[in-house]
């Protein structure tokens, strides 16, 4: 997990003139500066796709407009990278280096098969956790909304890759959501769209039901707690911004006196978490349903002998033969067609622990066409993840919440619904 650090730069500034420094300390005036309506239109442009640049872009920016600190005048540095997770040390001595959490959805993955057994190994399910967790924040701020440590709680929904249809959708497909799709702010808007998450899911804006349904559900969570509608959207993760293993992501972003703030993450992950995890445990992670005919397909398949395999590759042997498994048909005709040809075919790894290139020859493996009769199905469950910050929806609630008597600016008050109340009935003397 990594992020971008943006900070001021010692040197020339505007502190070096005379009363920079009691203007600082006083937080002097900032001179308005009345825009052409070209520039305002341009600056409009970069702001709504401003997710979409990378650390170099950024710099551009910086450079382009000179972007300087508004307290001190100092030119902003480039953006650098840093690792957004927690770095700690582990035990008395120190030297071993851990990370603390920075999501609970971890905990749920590596407990998937523990709690699709208490489901008696039915699909779908899901998990929820409420918890702490922690992040390299560069500059803690501004409340609840910049912080180390906060409080989370998240939804882990395991699907079927090949059916992400959700029962309950026609319950909410009615409802129409604030959307800012990624393709409208890629044409420099930033004005959502109102749109029934049933269209949008039929359209293809959002990828799947499942998806639709958990924005739809958020949603009316914020609405039921006493969100503003107005002041809410749902923006689309831009291309550069969404996770190389994410295949939708929508952020419910709510705006405060702060901007508009992101509370709410849902994401379809795909099966990359439990993927990963059963890659470095050893364990499989996956959903065995029986089908309702045997299935008969033809497939190439790739067989090694193991008299020859082994003691050619020696430590290398093992993660060869899960390569060569793993590979897809088309290459794998590449193979059978050089070991023919050639007499020998080359396997490079990648990412392993014996990474290389390895020669393959005729008497190491056997590749060929059979019909092979499935009872069976397996496959690793897609995750679609809604993932609430508390503490920003809070500090949200709590500004939305905020009122003024008329005519009166000293009796103040927060108007707060039932659904939020800890008690729902006072009785008094």
């Amino acid at each position: 997990m990594a992020g971008v650090s943006i900070s001021s730069e010692a040197g020339p500034s505007a502190a070096t003139k005379p009363d920079a420094k009691k203007n600082k300390k006083k937080g002097g005036p900032i001179a308005a500066t009345k825009l052409e309506d070209s520039v305002i239109e341009e600056f409009k442009f970069i702001l709504a796709q401003i997710d979409n640049y990378d650390g170099q872009g950024l710099a551009d920016l910086i450079t382009k407009y000179d972007i300087r600190n508004p307290d001190t005048g100092n030119p902003v540095t480039a953006p650098a990278m840093f690792n957004l997770m927690f770095e700690s040390s582990i035990g008395p001595s120190g030297n071993l280096k851990g990370y603390l959490r920075p999501e609970t959805a971890q905990g749920q993955f590596v407990n998937f098969s523990r709690l699709l057994e208490f489901n008696n190994q039915k699909m779908p399910f899901a998990s929820a956790m409420v918890g702490r967790s922690f992040r390299n924040e560069i500059a803690p701020r501004q409340g609840l909304l910049r912080v180390r440590e906060f409080t989370m709680a998240e939804v882990e929904h395991y699907v079927d890759p090949e059916n992400k249809d959700h029962p309950r959708f026609s319950e909410v497909a009615h409802i129409e959501l604030p959307l800012l799709p990624s393709q409208v702010q890629l044409e420099g808007k930033s004005t959502p769209i109102m749109m029934r998450i049933g269209d949008a899911v039929a359209s293809g804006t959002v990828d799947n039901q499942t998806l639709g349904y958990f924005l739809a559900r958020i949603y009316l969570y914020l609405m039921a707690v006493g969100i503003k509608h107005e002041l809410l959207r749902f923006r689309q993760h831009l291309p550069n911004e969404m996770a190389h293993y994410a295949t939708d992501c929508w952020d419910a972003e709510i705006k405060t006196s702060h901007g508009w703030i992101e509370c709410v993450g849902c994401a379809d992950r795909s099966a990359y978490d439990l993927t990963k995890h059963a890659t470095y445990t050893k364990e499989k992670l996956c959903v065995r349903e029986s089908y309702p005919e045997p299935l008969v397909t033809v497939k190439l398949v790739c067989e090694t002998n193991s008299k020859v395999f082994g003691p050619k590759l020696k430590r290398a042997a093992k993660p060869v033969e899960e390569y060569l498994k793993l590979l897809p048909e088309t290459d794998l005709t590449a193979i059978q067609s050089k070991l023919s040809k050639d007499g020998k075919a080359t396997v490079v790894l990648s990412g392993t622990a014996a990474d290389g290139e390895y020669e393959i020859t005729p008497d190491m493996v056997t590749i060929e066409t059979r019909t092979i009769t499935e009872h069976v199905r397996e496959y690793t469950p897609n995750v679609i993840e809604p993932s609430f910050g508390i503490g920003r929806i809070l500090y949200s609630l709590l500004e939305h919440s905020f009122n003024v008597r008329t005519g009166d600016e000293q009796r103040s008050f927060f108007s707060f619904k039932p659904a939020v109340a800890p008690f729902k009935c006072l009785v008094l003397p």
